[in-house]
């Protein structure tokens, strides 16, 4: 599995086949004898958070960094306080450091990141590691399956 910080199945809409196509690829890499972690946003930060009051912050996150995949579902869903995008950040980035591939979900476009974690600079150091792979599957579902059959 090549090496990227973080890809996204951005699609627009209700029923857009996101969490299905997320579930596709985490299984790939299973069956490739990868690691793999599939949480959703709301309640990784949750987890997160209350690792940080509980004082367990580093055994919290392995569980998310730990996998060579991780696959994080409804990124944007809700809006997301500093805290949250906070929380959100640190896994991705230490994910990132190992070397280890993320992927997330959303119904949000790039240009709205700045919105679901109230900072753009956290959204764009989010999406745009240094040195980072960053793959974006186009909205249209034509396109979509043109490139996961090809």
């Amino acid at each position: 599995m090549k090496r990227s910080s973080i890809s996204r199945t951005a699609r627009r809409g209700r029923n857009a086949c996101k969490t299905h196509l997320a579930v596709a690829l985490a299984t790939l890499a299973v069956e490739a004898v990868f690691r793999c972690y599939f949480t959703n946003a709301e309640q990784m930060v949750a987890n997160i958070a209350q690792a940080i009051h509980e004082g367990n912050l580093a055994s919290k996150l392995k569980t998310y960094t730990a996998p060579s995949v991780l696959v994080i579902d409804d990124v944007g869903l809700l809006p997301m306080d500093r805290a949250a995008a906070s929380a959100f950040y640190r896994v991705v980035n230490v994910h990132y450091e190992k070397q280890h591939s993320t992927t997330a979900t959303t119904n949000r476009g790039l240009p709205n990141w700045g919105e679901i974690f109230g900072d753009t600079v956290v959204a764009a150091a989010v999406t745009d590691p240094p040195n980072g792979v960053r793959e974006e599957l186009p909205p249209s579902r034509a396109a979509l399956c043109q490139r996961v059959t090809a």
